[in-house]
């Protein structure tokens, strides 16, 4: 697992007051990144947990949301996400169209 390096504020994009208030607080804050082996699904996990989903798709999202659950230690979130497909139907599906 690797540690990330000190923080590294660019002064492009932040004003230099915010750069010193991260820069400050910096030594209190840690992140642990977290790097599983690469992941391929293959036919066997498609029929062995095809209850998982209605498509392969589904089964796929459901392995990854296994795999980041085990390796992290937080709660699967099996939801759908109705309101994004509410977002779709009522504004069409261009979601990174700007306005």
């Amino acid at each position: 697992m690797l540690e990330t390096e000190p923080l590294s504020p660019t002064w492009e994009v932040i004003t230099i007051r915010l750069a010193a208030i991260i820069s400050m607080s910096s030594p209190y804050f840690t992140a642990k990144v977290l790097m599983p082996p690469a992941f391929e699904p293959n036919q066997w996990l498609y029929t062995t947990h095809a209850d998982k989903g209605e498509s392969e798709a589904d089964v796929y999202a459901w392995a990854v949301r296994d795999i980041i659950s085990r390796m992290t230690g937080l709660p699967k979130d099996e939801e759908k996400m109705p309101e994004l497909y509410e977002y779709r139907k009522r504004y069409g599906d261009n979601l990174n169209s700007s306005v």
